[in-house]
C-alpha cells in the first residue's frame, strides 16, 4: 500500500512521509506503525463502498454520466479529508516525534499545506480505486453498464 502513496509524495513534505512510513524519532528506525497502510485501507473501503452503492442501489436512470462524476468527485473529497484530519490529528495528539515536527532552530517541519498534499494525494488515489471498482460493479448494474465509458 506504501508504494502506491510514494508514487505521490511530493504534494507533500519528507517528513510527514517519514511519519506515515512508521519512523520512530527514539530509535531513528522506521519501526512504528505505518499509516499508509491504515489510510489506504480506510480509502479502499470507503471506495469500494461508494461503488458498490452507485451501481447497485442507487443506479441512476438518467444523467448517468455527471451522476457518477459527482459521486467519483464527492468520494475523492471525502477520502481527502480523511487523509488530511488523519494526519492534523496526529500532529494535535502528539504521535508525530519532534525529530520530525521541529528543526533545530524550533521551525515548524510539517505544515498544514503537507497536510491538504497529503488529502489531495489521497483523493487520486481514491478517484483511481472508485474508477477500478465501477468497472467490475458496472455488469450489477441496470441502468449504468457503460458508465464511465
Amino acid at each position: 500500500m506504501e508504494s502506491i502513496y510514494l508514487l505521490l509524495d511530493r504534494l507533500y513534505c519528507t517528513q510527514l512521509r517519514d511519519y506515515l512510513s512508521g519512523y520512530d524519532c527514539h530509535t531513528e528506525l522506521f519501526s512504528g506503525t505505518n499509516s499508509y497502510t491504515q489510510i489506504g485501507l480506510l480509502t479502499i473501503g470507503l471506495q469500494l463502498l461508494v461503488a458498490f452503492l452507485y451501481f447497485r442501489l442507487f443506479d441512476p436512470s438518467e444523467s448517468k454520466g455527471a451522476k457518477w462524476g459527482i459521486t467519483l468527485g464527492c468520494s475523492s473529497l471525502a477520502s481527502a479529508v480523511i487523509a488530511y484530519f488523519w494526519a492534523s490529528n496526529a500532529e494535535a495528539n502528539g504521535l508525530i516525534g519532534q525529530c520530525l515536527l521541529r528543526d533545530d532552530q524550533g521551525n515548524s517541519l510539517i505544515t498544514v499545506s503537507d497536510f491538504l498534499g497529503l488529502g489531495i494525494s489521497n483523493a487520486i488515489i481514491a478517484a483511481v480505486f472508485f474508477f477500478l471498482f465501477g468497472l467490475g460493479f458496472r455488469y450489477l448494474s441496470a441502468n449504468n453498464r457503460y458508465i464511465p465509458f
